[in-house]
């Protein structure tokens, strides 16, 4: 498959192809067409010090079909549930942290996408810090709570129904400290709440957008 940036086979940069600094987790239910966009959006970084693990909530074919596409690409890897439990992904992610051995963890959903420059934004602010977070651009059908809007730019804060799960990276470390609470839909809000007082760096450029 040829990298969709450049119609060039893909490889990875010369720069930190030995070590991947960053894992994104990506939680997906039969979102086939979403998939291969945010993997393009990370074949076409900047800075390719990156592994990606997609996890399926559940057994299903298509996605192992798509798993074997994409098979050449070694920094990504894939996995399903052994049984759906339809809890926000939030035991995909759980799962997948198991298997996450970088130092930084960006969750994620299979509908986002990601500037060119956001594995090399966070690899800039990431010293001496353990949580950093970022604009986006919020898609969705369902207004945000704290911008009032179905479609705009979302400024963060680190609190509750502030900021979106795909706008920042943690520190593997303290993550899986907390890990998620399966049993809250708001699990991720849940989450910044616990780590809000840690040290953090917030980065002012819209990096992705929730699609």
């Amino acid at each position: 498959m040829l990298n969709p940036c450049t119609n060039k086979k893909y490889t990875r940069g010369s720069i930190d192809s030995v070590e991947s600094t960053i894992t994104i987790v990506v939680s997906s239910y039969r979102g086939y067409n979403e998939i291969r966009c945010i993997i393009y959006s990370f074949l076409c970084q900047k800075l390719s010090n990156w592994e990606m693990i997609i996890g399926h909530d559940g057994p299903d074919l298509l996605f192992a079909e798509m798993a074997s596409e994409f098979g050449q690409y070694k920094n990504i890897r894939w996995f399903s549930t052994d049984e759906r439990k339809n809890v926000w992904g939030y035991n995909v992610r759980n799962k997948a942290l198991e298997m996450v051995t970088s130092e930084w963890v960006v969750n994620t959903n299979d509908d986002n996408y990601y500037v060119p420059i956001f594995t090399q934004e966070l690899a800039n602010g990431a010293n001496d810090v353990e949580l950093i977070y970022y604009d986006c651009i919020h898609n969705h059908e369902i207004p945000f709570s704290s911008n009032g809007s179905s479609y705009g730019m979302l400024t963060p804060k680190l609190q509750q129904d502030h900021i979106d799960l795909g706008q920042y990276a943690i520190k593997t470390s303290l993550l899986k400290q907390y890990r998620f609470n399966e049993d809250n839909p708001a699990a991720d809000g849940e989450l910044i709440s616990k780590v809000k007082e840690r040290k953090s760096k917030y980065i002012n450029k819209c990096l992705f957008v929730h699609n």
